[in-house]
């Protein structure tokens, strides 16, 4: 895939969009009250009521580049630079290897699918296509990635992504067992000029999903427990890791609330607040659906900045998937987490599409006594491609450690350093005996 083709797609969807809000505006007012912010807000505030939520306070400093707060902690701290040193020399290795090398290749899932379902020249890697029915009788695909691991990592990524979008995944987290998968209504597929079944309709030629299987986070979790569940039917893990980035951390919470024993920690990388909410935000900044890291030039365009368009937006949104945009949220969830449930918040300072706000109130929701933000400055869900060794030490230093240890880590990196060396003598006496 070019690097010009959102951009095409976004154009040819934005005409398309014109033509339908100069014809089919909500008429009522009643209808058009009910799409404004100020709505929202006390959708918002009645959620915070429902579940006693005090008025959250100001946890984050956000003056550094990278900083941690937990409650254990007391107080939010700049993860120290020898940190990241530590991180960028331990794992300087990613670099070179498959799809850090060369980003182009996922945007061509064909091969990317060839290369995680074949076996390593050593044996000790290999890839295979799993599916699973949910509840409701879909079919759910993924391709788990064995690496003879006790520890499975479940990589959910953002709307409209296919699944070999997120392999970068495999390569930094190459320790443990990972599974990818596509939701409802989500996967890439080729369409053959005598196969009318595999023709694609215009929604999903523009958008890249079939609205008709697609529920926007309504279903979605029945799509996670029923893949997870199969994974696990074929090997038994010991700890089952969910990490949800963008779109898949609002599922995962909800999935972790309605399956509360389904997996054993989270991890949430610029995790949506709402589904209303990231819709109005697109609303405002089309280009965001291109490149969701920065505002476009569509944020200050005239047509887009009428209130009149966005709300339009919104009704061929909701019309197109036929689902109301108010339904999902993570204030329905979060407060259902299991309190010992460990959770790591990975979030971007300056991250256009989850504000400040939302991460906060989000965090102050969640119930999990062991949870931990870990502050950045990169773009929305851009962690993991922009500071790959740092965003592979967090992660892993999160899974393999208590609560406890992780804090002590994070902040001390003579304590890092130790565990590493000692970890380090481990592997070596344990090699040495099977010799």
């Amino acid at each position: 895939m070019s690097q010009h083709r959102p951009t095409q797609k976004l154009c040819s969807f934005f005409i398309l969009l014109t033509l339908f809000s100069l014809t089919a505006l909500p008429q009522s007012k009643a209808e058009q009250t009910e799409m404004d912010t100020s709505a929202q807000d006390h959708y918002i505030n009645a959620l915070l009521h429902k579940y006693h939520l005090a008025p959250h306070e100001r946890l984050f400093s956000y003056r550094f580049k990278h900083e941690i707060y937990s409650p254990l902690l007391g107080t939010s701290r700049q993860l120290p630079p020898d940190i990241e040193k530590i991180a960028i020399q331990q794992n300087s290795y990613l670099q070179t290897t498959t799809y850090f090398r060369d980003t182009s290749l996922l945007h061509n899932g064909p091969k990317v699918r060839s290369y995680q379902l074949m076996a390593s020249k050593d044996k000790k890697e290999s890839g295979s296509i799993i599916s699973a029915v949910t509840d409701d009788g879909v079919v759910i695909e993924g391709t788990l990635i064995k690496r003879n691991s006790s520890t499975l990592l479940v990589v959910g990524g953002g709307f409209t992504h296919y699944r070999e979008k997120m392999a970068p995944m495999g390569d930094l987290f190459n320790n443990y067992d990972v599974l990818f998968f596509d939701y409802r209504g989500h996967g890439y597929a080729k369409s053959k000029l005598f196969k009318p079944k595999t023709w694609k309709n215009l929604s999903q030629q523009l958008l890249g999903v079939d609205p008709k299987k697609v529920r926007l986070g309504l279903s979605e979790e029945k799509d996670v427990h029923a893949i997870v569940q199969q994974a696990c039917r074929l090997k038994k893990y010991t700890n089952i890791i969910g990490l949800g980035v963008c779109y898949s951390g609002l599922i995962f919470i909800k999935t972790a609330a309605l399956y509360p024993n389904l997996f054993t920690k989270l991890i949430l990388d610029g995790c949506w607040f709402s589904l209303r909410d990231s819709v109005e935000t697109l609303a405002r900044d089309p280009g965001l659906l291109a490149r969701s890291q920065r505002h476009t030039k569509w944020e200050q365009n005239w047509l887009v900045r009428q209130r009149w368009f966005q709300k339009s937006v919104l009704w061929l949104g909701q019309k197109l998937f036929e689902i109301e945009f108010n339904t999902v949220s993570v204030l329905d969830y979060a407060p259902l987490l299991k309190e010992t449930m460990p959770i790591l918040f990975i979030h971007g300072k300056d991250d256009v599409m989850i504000p400040r706000e939302q991460f906060e109130i989000l965090f102050h929701a969640t119930n999990c006594r062991q949870k931990i933000a870990f502050i950045t400055d990169n773009p929305h869900v851009w962690n993991h491609l922009k500071e790959k060794e740092l965003y592979k030490e967090v992660v892993e230093t999160f899974v393999n450690m208590s609560y406890e240890q992780f804090n002590r880590l994070m902040i001390s990196p003579e304590a890092l350093i130790d565990y590493k060396q000692s970890r380090l003598m481990q592997i070596t006496s344990s090699t040495s005996t099977k010799k």
